[in-house]
């Protein structure tokens, strides 16, 4: 049996940033992450831009490689096939035994496939089904994309060379992000795609591959320009159609004209090569769920508090595999993306270790205002991440004392943890003119 006070499960980014922030915060505890795949996500060069708008780049690398400078964090390459709540033990599928003292479960979620059986039907969500699509589709005349989120509409976007028929169930196509204005604007920027210029823009984050690395089909999640070094080309002449308002009813099996034929509720009937199946995310949450963790249903997560836990106790959750059950601001809801990914497994990282020193509870007792300071910053979908200030106005002496001794003890890498006798709290090098304005006194701020 191998023993760890901290153990996490997941070589992606919530998985990998939480056992990084483990390892800063806890330099003296024992950390073991558990990666289904050889290779993890790595975030690399973090800028921040605004208060709320961060740039980083990410690096897939060997899981060891990565954690080269935390002695003590530990990598397994297994996964996972049963959990003890009761011992706080796991089970490896190698058989070997893990006993923990706090858990993260950072596992992400594999794509929902509409026809999980069909040969011809592929969903998109990792770097192995991207080299695969890319296969498949040199040899393709006409694909099928249903999904209406941010995988469907790059990959329609970036394809070439062949027939895209789009099959969304909204009124317009990219509903989760943009207006119907904006929608048919992007529209017809898709159907005269061919007349564009080719050159290559890089729009957000960079993704890397370590080319000596290998991947499995159960690796972490794509992220932002995860096209950006990959052909997608087929046999055709561009051409985009957008079926509006319908869904897939069948899949049918094809004929000498088409190998798979699509139905749809709108009544039509479309053959293709191929079906991308890009319909949304389905939460790993096996074996968690069966132990008795608490599922949602509305997209079938685990179910996670403010500070990450999830039902069970010293059992966390980050990421994907994750629902968020707290109270959500009116501007934030719940994205599987890596920039919450990477959020949440931080903030993963701060409450089990807190959790694990009694340091919240203690200063819930204290200093009420103090120990809510993460969970007002959660609250507002605004997670403490490198480089932040945050602010913690509040009027009382003793309470700024209790608040700065507990908090102060280890803050994150280039994290400002500022107090002051005054009902105000200022940022590092501000001027007396800069303080906040009386709706940010109310609330934790982050810079």
């Amino acid at each position: 049996m191998v023993e760890a006070t901290f153990v996490v499960i997941g070589g992606g980014i919530a998985g990998v940033s939480c056992a990084e922030g483990i390892a800063f915060l806890a330099p003296e505890e024992p950390v073991i992450l558990i990666s289904a795949s050889p290779t993890v996500k790595k975030v690399t060069n973090v800028r921040n831009l605004t208060k709320m708008l961060s740039r980083f780049d990410v690096e897939e690398q060997p899981g060891r490689k990565v954690f080269e400078s935390c002695p003590n964090v530990t990598v397994v390459h297994d996964t996972v096939t049963h959990l003890d709540h009761e011992n706080n033990n796991l089970t490896l599928s190698s058989g070997a035994v893990v006993k923990y003292g706090k858990l993260c479960v950072c596992t992400g979620a594999r794509p929902k496939l509409i026809a999980p059986d069909n040969p011809h039907v592929l969903g998109i969500r990792d770097t192995d089904s991207v080299v695969e699509f890319q296969r498949r589709l040199s040899s393709s005349r006409r694909v099928v994309v249903v999904g209406n989120g941010g995988i469907a509409t790059e990959l329609v976007h970036e394809t070439s060379n062949v027939q895209i028929v789009w099959v969304i169930k909204d009124k317009h196509i990219s509903a989760t992000f943009v207006d119907p204005g904006a929608a048919e604007f992007f529209q017809e920027k898709l159907i005269k795609k061919k007349d564009d210029d080719d050159s290559p823009v890089v729009k957000r984050m960079k993704f890397s591959v370590d080319r000596g690395a290998t991947s499995v089909s159960s690796g972490a999640a794509l992220g932002p320009d995860w096209h950006a070094n990959v052909r997608l080309s087929g046999l055709s002449t561009d051409d985009v159609t957008v079926e509006k308002c319908c869904e897939v009813s069948h899949v049918h099996e094809g004929d000498d004209e088409w190998p798979v034929y699509v139905e749809l509720t709108n009544g039509k009937r479309v053959g293709c090569d191929l079906i991308v199946s890009a319909t949304g995310v389905q939460p790993n949450v096996e074996p968690f769920g069966a132990a008795g963790a608490r599922i949602a249903d509305a997209d079938g997560g685990l179910i996670v508090d403010w500070a990450m836990r999830t039902t069970l106790p010293n059992i966390y959750a980050a990421g994907d595999v994750c629902s968020a059950d707290w109270q959500k601001a009116p501007h934030w809801f719940q994205m599987r993306l890596w920039t919450q990914a990477r959020h949440m497994g931080t903030y993963a990282a701060k409450a089990m270790v807190y959790d694990n020193q009694n340091e919240d509870r203690e200063a819930g007792r204290q200093a009420g205002q103090c120990s809510s300071v993460l969970r007002r910053s959660i609250l507002r979908g605004l997670l403490p991440h490198p480089g932040t200030s945050i602010l913690v106005p509040t009027s009382s002496t003793s309470t700024i004392s209790s608040c700065s001794g507990k908090f102060r003890a280890r803050p994150w890498p280039g994290t400002a943890f500022q107090v002051s006798s005054v009902p105000t709290a200022r940022l590092s090098g501000s001027s007396p003119k800069n303080t906040p304005s009386e709706d940010d006194r109310k609330l934790l701020l982050i810079d």
